[in-house]
């Protein structure tokens, strides 16, 4: 942003706070612009402001993928910072020279941007073009390759494209160590410590846990409200619900439990501030007390061998009266010896 010394009567300023994220391994405080606050005329900016359409692939097309690659990497675009210190205590007026992040149309810009990068530079740089377009989500990239070798040219190239376009790609991390010594120290996700001894080392990719080397995804659960600490109610069980983050459905049976009970509650209309009836409240207990064992949970990332001679997609569903579920499963079959290997 820029300071701006010829002021107008009439102008709209974006109101913005501070967001804290301790698990961040970068930064630890982002500024957010609210766009949706309303001016005296009771209309926003982003009232103003058509979204855009969405031109990158979705998070569980994205996700999946990463999960066929034996070797794979991962990045984050890096965006510019800055240091702003008043000591004067002078309010300064200041024009935003990039896209604001808390308006309507910003996702579509910034997304729609990196395309055409990948466009202009796809010639010369034809990797990193193909993981813009396909493995890229908003400013995330999930990417592999067969071998490690293929898998460092990506870097490569990755870095070369951003710095084209004007950006900067950091928190890069393999679950190759070769990738990972190639890689600038300073450009590497640190790794986070979430105090269980057991899932030490890992990064959060996407929402997922995802351990590089074991590579493995995991849960970090937090544990849900006691009984009596706010008192359970519908509205709390829909908000515990609405936190589990499972786009690949690995635990869809433990939601699913928790979605049999909610549907128990609108059969019974209770109010969203009601408290759960004895029934409903026991269950609800017993999910609460048993939910952290999710943390326990490890599902290995890769699903295909690249040694496989075939490989076979297997899938089954079922339903009953209150609900259905379906399960894919990939089958490797090793070409000298009767060994299969079996990836969900």
């Amino acid at each position: 942003m820029v300071e701006v010394h010829d002021h107008l009567d009439t102008c709209y300023f974006l109101p913005h706070h501070a967001v804290y994220k301790e698990s961040s391994s970068t930064t630890k405080i982002r500024v957010v612009f609210d766009a949706s606050a309303k001016t005296t005329s009771g209309i926003s900016l982003n009232d103003a402001l058509e979204v855009g359409p969405t031109v990158q692939n979705d998070l569980i097309t994205i996700l999946l993928r990463f999960c066929c690659y034996p070797v794979v990497l991962t990045a984050d675009i890096k965006y510019q910072r800055i240091l702003w210190l008043n000591a004067n205590n002078d309010v300064g007026t200041f024009e935003l020279t990039t896209v604001t992040y808390g308006c309507a149309s910003s996702p579509h810009l910034a997304t729609r941007t990196l395309m055409q990068l990948a466009k202009d530079e796809a010639h010369e740089l034809p990797l990193a073009a193909k993981v813009i377009q396909e493995n890229s989500y908003i400013e995330d990239f999930l990417t592999g390759g067969n071998t490690e070798h293929e898998v460092i040219e990506i870097y490569k190239q990755l870095s070369e494209i951003l710095k084209r376009g004007g950006s900067g790609i950091h928190k890069f991390c393999s679950n190759s160590k070769t990738v990972r010594n190639m890689i600038l120290s300073d450009l590497q996700e640190a790794l986070l410590n979430f105090e269980e001894a057991d899932i030490n080392c890992v990064i959060k990719t996407l929402g997922l846990i995802w351990n590089p080397n074991d590579d493995y995804f995991a849960f970090n659960v937090s544990p849900i409200d006691s009984v009596s600490n706010p008192p359970p109610t519908k509205r709390i069980v829909l908000s515990a619900i609405g936190l589990i983050f499972d786009p690949l459905g690995y635990i869809g049976p433990v939601i699913t439990t928790a979605k049999l009970l909610m549907q128990d509650l609108w059969r019974l209309k209770l109010n969203w501030d009601d408290e759960l009836p004895i029934e409903q409240l026991q269950l609800w207990t017993t999910f609460r007390e048993q939910f952290p064992s999710i943390n326990e949970l490890r599902k290995q990332r890769c699903v295909i061998s690249n040694k496989a001679a075939t490989v076979e997609l297997h899938g089954y569903s079922d339903a009953s009266k209150r609900a259905y579920g379906a399960v894919l499963y990939t089958k490797s079959v090793f070409p000298t010896a009767r060994l299969m290997f079996i990836g969900v």
